[in-house]
């Protein structure tokens, strides 16, 4: 090959490196661009998905309605679903709807909702209607009313969360609404109330707790019948999820005292099922509660160690070293016993015993035929003496 060739060959590999290299460099630039394009393109998506997702528009109709017992208000009634179902989608950026005439939302004193798919309470809705005193949520899914979820609505005067899910009302709940005269949270699932829930509820003259768990009671316009109301709810609804799983523990201690493996399966899981009640509950007393679910565990391995003490002891026991009667009735009895009590158990546990028991019945085969054997033996030799065996001493099987 010739240099003149060879330098041309040269030439045209360093014009196609710098082509590659000014292609690549082209190529980074591009996808540069292309990144923040995404990165701007996927930001203001998202930024459009949060605001749409934690933003609400309600639809309402405007009306004038009489609430228990006989309150009577102007009010959005909600027409279309609201579905607020996390804690994200609270907020109600606005309502539209067509008002009576005349009137505006400052005329707007009640937000009603029933059956809206709503499971955390509202917000946002003072900004819309300035002058709201009251509230219904009723036949949703809450299950719990905080008083940071009250905080802004400060004005109310009348709140109903009946037929929601709601179990427990705790100390602070209604700390920032003073005002409230009307509270309803009939057909409820309550089972706790705080001692101090109500303290700042001077104004309260009505009160319902119709057909819920700890306690099914109601007061109407009369405030001693109210604050008896408020006494027993403090008394049935303070200790109801402690006799609750009070009288859970008493009928385990009780299954304790006849433990056996054929129900031990059993017991262990309902043990670890009231365990796991007791973790998740809030409330402090259940402090004691878990000390006696301690010493159910402890039985409940003791109960264990002892079963697998005597299947060990009678795995140890040589009962055919000493062919005796009683002995081999005390071995038999304790197979028994075990076996009764593993009845229902794991079956390895029961091959372990049956091949136990077949091993010591062919060593007490085994002896027997060795006994039989020096008997015999010893019957041949006396009658070889002349005997005839009648004064021989035999040996006594007693099998």
């Amino acid at each position: 090959m010739s240099k003149k060739f060879t330098k041309k060959i040269s030439r045209a590999k360093n014009v196609v490196k710098k082509k590659l290299k000014e292609d690549l460099r082209q190529q980074k630039k591009s996808s540069k661009v292309n990144k923040v394009l995404y990165r701007i393109g996927f930001l203001v998506v998202f930024t459009s998905v949060i605001y749409l997702s934690t933003s609400i528009n309600l639809v309402c109709e405007f009306k004038e309605q009489i609430l228990w017992p006989n309150e009577k208000f102007y009010g959005c009634e909600l027409s279309n679903m609201a579905n607020i179902s996390a804690p994200e989608l609270v907020n109600i950026s606005s309502a539209t709807g067509t008002h009576q005439n005349g009137k505006t939302n400052n005329h707007v004193n009640l937000f009603f909702a029933e059956r809206k798919g709503i499971d955390y309470f509202p917000q946002g809705l003072d900004k819309i209607f300035p002058n709201l005193n009251a509230m219904v949520v009723k036949k949703n899914k809450m299950k719990e009313i905080r008083a940071s979820d009250l905080r802004s609505y400060w004005k109310l005067i009348y709140l109903s969360l009946s037929s929601n899910l709601i179990e427990v009302l705790e100390d602070g709940t209604f700390d920032h609404n003073t005002e409230l005269k009307y509270l309803l949270f009939a057909s409820d699932k309550l089972i706790h109330v705080g001692l101090n829930v109500f303290n700042n509820l001077i104004k309260l003259n009505s009160i319902s707790f119709i057909e819920n768990i700890c306690i099914n009671s109601n007061a109407v316009h009369d405030v001693s019948k109210v604050q008896e109301v408020v006494k027993n709810a403090k008394t049935q609804c303070r200790d109801y999820e402690f006799l609750k799983l009070d009288g859970k523990i008493k009928s385990m201690e009780s299954d304790s005292q006849h433990l056996n493996h054929e129900n031990l399966i059993a017991f262990e899981q309902n043990l670890d099922n009231l365990e796991f009640e007791i973790k998740n509950s809030r409330f402090s007393f259940i402090t004691s509660l878990k000390l006696r679910i301690k010493e159910l565990q402890d039985k409940k391995s003791e109960f264990k160690l002892s079963l697998n003490g005597n299947f060990e002891n009678i795995k140890r026991t040589d009962g055919v070293q000493v062919l005796d009667d009683k002995l081999k009735i005390n071995i038999y009895e304790s197979f028994e016993k075990i076996e009764k009590d593993l009845e229902g158990s794991h079956m390895y546990i029961l091959k372990a015993v049956d091949m136990k028991m077949k091993e010591f019945e062919t060593r007490l085969m085994e002896k027997l035929q060795e006994v039989l054997l020096q008997n015999v033996n010893l019957i041949l030799k006396g009658m070889e003496n002349g005997d005839k065996g009648s004064d021989s001493k035999v040996t006594d099987s007693k099998v």
